[in-house]
């Protein structure tokens, strides 16, 4: 919430500390916002990466990482007013805040 208040601009992508972004990530997003300009936000799929091995995570069941993909923000390109309208990430909480987050 803290790098949100100090944002100036109208887009906001959020990154968690263990995650990347593909290269093209932003700007894809970016893409997306100027084809829709009346759009609140956007998501792009998730690619899971075996960090070891440094590839995409084989096995993964298609099932659980549609669920990653549709309640975190890690894929998730918000509009300003969009996340100050929700309140922001909750705060206080040790873990799961970003899922609460989505579901709000």
């Amino acid at each position: 919430n803290a790098g949100v208040r100090e944002s100036r601009e109208d887009w906001i992508a959020f990154l968690d500390a263990d995650d990347a972004f593909a290269p093209q990530h932003l700007s894809l997003l970016m893409d997306a916002a100027a084809q829709a300009p009346h759009a609140i936000g956007f998501k792009t799929r998730i690619e899971l990466w075996d960090a070891e091995e440094g590839k995409p995570l084989q096995g993964v069941a298609p099932g659980w990482l549609q669920a990653i993909e549709n309640s975190v923000p890690t894929n998730l390109a918000i509009r300003a007013p969009a996340h100050d309208c929700v309140s922001g990430f909750p705060e206080g909480m040790a873990v799961g805040e970003d899922f609460v987050y989505m579901q709000r």
